[in-house]
Parts: C-alpha cells; sequence; structure tokens
C-alpha cells in the first residue's frame, strides 16, 4: 500500500484488502478464520493453524517470503525455500518468481562469460593491430631500403654507362691512331721499296759496302 499510515504491520487498507479476501474465499465455499471477539483472553495459546486450512495465512506466508525474496534479490543472494502454499495462485506466483530467478541467474552468467570472452576478443584484437602497426612501420622502413638500392643501381647504371663510352672513345682514338701510324709506315716502306727497285746494281754494290763499312 501506499499510504503513510505509521501502523505496523499492516495499514487499515492492507487489513481490509485482507478481509475482502478472505470474504471472497469463504464464499466461495473454502474454510476462513472464526473471528474472536475483541477484548476477550483465550483460556489457552492459540495453535498454530496449518497453511492448509488458512487462506489468509497462506497470504501471510506470501507476503513474509515475497518480502525476504525482494531483500534476496536486492542483495543478488538466493531466494528463499518457497512457503507451505497449496497449489493455487499464490503457489504459481512463487513458482514463477523462482523460475524467473533462475533465468536471471543464469543469463547474468552468460553475461559474465560473454563480457569474459568479449574482453579477451578485445585484448587479442589490441594485439593484432599493435603487430599491424610494427609490420607497417617494418613494411616502410623495407620500401625506403628499395628505393634507395633502386636509386644506387640507377647511379652505377649510369656510370657504367659512362665508362662504357669512355672506353669505347678510346679505343677508337687508339684505333684510329694506330691506324694511322700504320698508314704513314706502310708508305714509308712503299717509298722505300720503289727507292730499291730504282737502284742499278752498281748503286746497290757502293749501297752495300757504305752500309758493311
Amino acid at each position: 500500500c501506499s499510504c503513510s499510515s505509521p501502523e505496523l504491520p499492516f495499514c487499515p487498507h492492507c487489513v481490509a484488502a485482507l478481509l475482502a479476501f478472505q470474504r471472497q474465499v469463504t464464499a466461495a465455499g473454502q474454510p476462513s478464520v472464526t473471528e474472536e471477539p475483541v477484548g476477550t483472553t483465550p483460556d489457552k495459546p492459540d495453535e498454530p493453524v496449518a497453511a492448509g486450512t488458512s487462506p489468509l495465512r497462506e497470504l501471510m506466508l506470501f507476503m513474509e517470503w515475497l518480502h525476504v525474496a525482494g531483500k534476496a534479490v536486492q542483495s543478488d543472494e538466493a531466494l528463499p525455500e518457497q512457503p507451505d502454499l497449496n497449489p493455487g495462485e499464490l503457489k504459481s506466483i512463487t513458482e514463477s518468481i523462482q523460475m524467473l530467478r533462475h533465468h536471471s541467474q543464469r543469463n547474468n552468467e552468460r553475461q559474465v562469460a560473454l563480457e569474459s570472452e568479449l574482453a579477451a576478443r578485445d585484448k587479442q584484437l589490441e594485439s593484432s593491430v599493435q603487430e599491424v602497426t610494427e609490420l607497417q612501420a617494418v613494411c616502410a622502413g623495407l620500401r625506403q631500403d628499395l628505393t634507395s638500392l633502386r636509386n644506387l643501381l640507377a647511379r652505377i647504371a649510369r656510370e657504367r654507362d659512362q665508362s662504357a663510352e669512355h672506353l669505347t672513345s678510346l679505343v677508337d682514338d687508339l684505333i684510329l691512331k694506330k691506324q694511322s701510324e700504320l698508314d704513314s709506315l706502310t708508305t714509308s716502306l712503299h717509298g722505300i721499296s720503289t727507292a730499291l727497285e730504282a737502284l742499278t746494281p752498281i748503286d746497290s754494290q757502293l749501297l752495300l759496302e757504305a752500309t758493311a763499312g
């Protein structure tokens, strides 16, 4: 009840609701608790009424169990044992609450397991991202080294081509020079041969004697 009455354990509204519920049960043919006159003292102490003989007591047991169960749910503890209720709506409610609590605990366990697995996957993903970053840095370094090697090979190829051209030029100049010297020598030998052929036998004899002397 939401009223602000300080009366415990039940306010007048709750008592009226309980009495109305008892009257409904009594009208349906079920036994009810006999009301005693106010102000009279019983000859002997009241004996506990069995749960199966009083719908009002069942309702009180149910409300007490529900109160304890609510505290257990708030503190994330196990639900209390089910009260001794006869088959009916109240017993069905307690069984439904226990079943919902069981499903809730199973869902919480699954959630914890999934969160743990997700944390492990996140850690694995972070490790993979770090490895990929390191590999990207290594690949960048390799690309720089490859570019440097290509530039070096291109410079070596240019220097090789220049050296080959210079060597070819030197060889061509040397061949031309030797060819010119050979042509000059050939011309000289041809002139000498022609001069020797023009000499008379006497001139040849004198030339040989001069050479021998």
